[in-house]
Parts: structure tokens; C-alpha cells; sequence
């Protein structure tokens, strides 16, 4: 009896491992694979941007008229 229940636990493990698996390869890889990592120098600015520049240009020429 215990090896017929053995052979049962065996097989619904195996069904539950073949789900499982069919479950992850159908779900996007977003949801199945851990995040990159942070990476902040690619969200802080690296240096003055086109409204500073804008502001610099203006003021020159307003000192100069």
C-alpha cells in the first residue's frame, strides 16, 4: 500500500514540476526573471542640459545690447 502511495506522491510531484515549468516559459520574461540592476548614471543628469545652456546664451546677449 505505502508503495502505491509512493508511486501517486511521485507523479503528482512530476505533474506538478511539468506545470510549473509550462506556466514560467509562457510568462513574460519581466515577470519570471529578477530585475537588472539599479543603475544610476543612467537616470542623474551628467551635466548642464540645453535649458541652462539657453539661459547662458540669453544672458550674454542681453549684457552685450
Amino acid at each position: 500500500m505505502s508503495r502505491h502511495i509512493f508511486k501517486l506522491a511521485m507523479r503528482a510531484a512530476s505533474v506538478a514540476a511539468e506545470t510549473w515549468t509550462a506556466i514560467t516559459k509562457s510568462l513574460p520574461r519581466e515577470f519570471v526573471a529578477p530585475p537588472k540592476s539599479y543603475r544610476p548614471e543612467r537616470y542623474y543628469m551628467r551635466g548642464p542640459g540645453p535649458a541652462c545652456r539657453e539661459k547662458s546664451v540669453l544672458s550674454r546677449v542681453i549684457r552685450r545690447t
